[in-house]
C-alpha cells in the first residue's frame, strides 16, 4: 500500500472479500477530501462555488496583482484536520510570518507524512469570505441514496472549532446536499462547510466521514448508528424515527469531568 494515502479506504476492497464492512468512502473521494487545494480546484473545475486558493507564495502573488485575492486571507494546511495550524493575516508582513509558522508546525506534526505528496506546497493561502457559516451533514444510505441534508447554522467558533450551532431549515443549502450526494454517492455521512455571502454559496471543504460537527445532529435528533445498524442488517425502518432533525435544536459542544474511579471499579 501506498503509506501517503487514506490505508483504509485502500484495504476498503480487501476488508469487503471477507465479509467486513468498512465504513469509509472510496479511495478516490478519501485522496480528494483530504488534499484541500485539490478539493478546490474539483469544485470549481465542476461548477461549484469555492474560494480561492493557492499553494505557493508565486501564486498567491500573481492572483493578488490581477485583482483575484486580497487581504486579509487563511493560512491553513493543505492536508489538515481539526483546524491544526490555521491562520489569519492581514497583509504581507503577517502572511509571511504565519506562512513560515504553519510549514514548520506541519514538518514538525504527523501532518508531515501526508505533506510529503508534494514538497515546497504544504500550505496554502486562501481566500477569506465574510458571511454566515454552516455545516451541512449530507446523509445517504450505504449504496449512497440520498436521505437528507441536516443543516447547521455555525453561533459560535473558537480556535478554529465550531462550538455551537442551531439546527435549521434552508432549501438552498439542502438542495446543495442533494446535488453533492448525487455527485459522490458516499456512504452514510459527509460533512460540508459553507459560507453564504450575498446569496452566493461557497463551499469551503468537504469530509466524506463522521466529523467533530455529527454531534450536533446528533442532538438534534438524528441517530445515524441506529440507521447504520439497520441498513447493515437490511432492515426497512421508518426514516422519520432516526433520520428527522428537530429544527430549532441549540446545541453547544461542552466537557462532562468524569472522576478516574470510574475506569478502575
Amino acid at each position: 500500500m501506498d503509506n501517503d494515502l487514506p490505508v483504509l479506504a485502500q484495504a476498503k476492497k480487501q476488508f469487503s472479500e471477507v465479509g467486513i464492512y468498512v465504513l469509509v468512502a472510496d479511495l478516490n473521494l478519501a485522496k480528494l477530501a483530504n488534499d484541500k487545494f485539490q478539493t478546490s480546484l474539483f469544485l470549481k473545475q465542476e461548477g461549484f462555488e469555492t474560494v480561492g486558493n493557492y499553494c505557493d507564495f508565486d501564486s498567491f502573488l500573481h492572483a493578488k496583482d490581477s485583482g483575484e485575492i486580497d487581504f486579509p486571507v487563511i493560512i491553513k494546511p493543505r492536508w489538515g484536520m481539526a483546524s491544526l495550524s490555521v491562520y489569519l493575516a492581514k497583509n504581507e508582513e503577517e502572511l509571511n510570518f504565519y506562512f513560515k509558522k504553519a510549514k514548520e508546525e506541519v514538518l514538525n506534526s504527523f501532518l508531515k507524512f501526508e505533506s510529503k505528496q508534494d514538497p515546497g506546497k504544504e500550505i496554502l493561502i486562501m481566500d477569506k469570505i465574510e458571511g454566515e457559516e454552516y455545516m451541512l451533514d449530507v446523509i445517504n444510505d450505504l449504496d449512497g441514496n440520498y436521505q437528507l441534508t441536516v443543516v447547521h447554522k455555525k453561533l459560535l467558533r473558537k480556535a478554529g472549532e465550531t462550538e455551537a450551532v442551531e439546527t435549521i431549515r434552508h432549501e438552498g443549502l439542502e438542495q446543495l446536499g442533494k446535488k453533492i450526494s448525487a455527485y459522490f454517492r458516499h456512504p452514510l455521512v459527509m460533512d460540508i462547510d459553507v459560507i453564504i455571502s450575498k446569496t452566493r454559496m461557497y463551499i469551503i471543504e468537504f469530509n466524506p466521514r463522521f466529523s467533530g460537527g455529527y454531534p450536533f445532529s446528533h442532538a438534534a435528533g438524528i441517530h445515524l448508528p441506529k440507521a447504520l445498524i439497520r441498513w447493515l442488517k437490511k432492515e426497512t425502518f421508518d426514516s422519520t424515527e432516526f433520520l428527522t432533525p428537530r429544527v430549532g435544536t441549540k446545541s453547544m459542544k461542552g466537557y462532562v469531568m468524569i472522576q478516574a474511579s470510574e475506569f478502575t471499579n
